[in-house]
């Protein structure tokens, strides 16, 4: 399997990461792609929110996810990923992509000092993906992960 880059989305990319966000939200214009994306990475400081890509070793972007943090109510600072988009020609490079993604962003969020990952996988927009990222998730023991910030949390309440 060829190297991949994980890289935060750079303005210079936002023209090009659009043919992925078309894949999943066809009816998305690229004005209103371009206007999303520069208000994620421009300006904003990278521990409230971003996007990050998986790149080959040609600078095709091969996935990308978009991501926010916040506080809630409960003084809990959650980081919610709110679109995922992954592409490959073979399943073990959608594997590889997506494990990939899903490593950077749990790295981002523990950055962030967020307490719980919420993932919007029907933004996604392809039940498959949802079905293989939720599997990913749960192989790496994120669903363990949040059953256990969930008894914390409660412990603490």
């Amino acid at each position: 399997m060829p190297s991949l880059r994980l890289q935060p989305l750079t303005p210079e990319k936002v023209a090009g990461a659009y043919a992925l966000v078309q894949l999943v939200a066809s009816d998305v214009s690229l004005a209103a792609w371009r206007k999303f994306a520069h208000q994620r990475i421009s300006g904003m400081n990278p521990l409230l929110g971003g996007i990050h890509t998986v790149q080959d070793q040609r600078g095709n972007i091969l996935g990308l996810a978009s991501y926010a943090a916040a506080d809630d109510l409960n003084d809990v600072r959650t980081f919610t990923v709110d679109h995922l988009v992954v592409v490959a020609t073979t399943e073990r490079q959608e594997d590889a992509v997506l494990s990939a993604l899903l490593g950077a962003l749990e790295t981002i969020a523990v950055n962030c000092g967020c307490g719980a990952i919420q993932f919007k996988l029907a933004a996604s927009g392809s039940a498959i993906l949802d079905q293989h990222a939720r599997w990913l998730l749960e192989t790496a023991g994120h669903s363990e992960r949040y059953v256990l910030l969930a008894k914390a949390l409660a412990a603490r309440g």
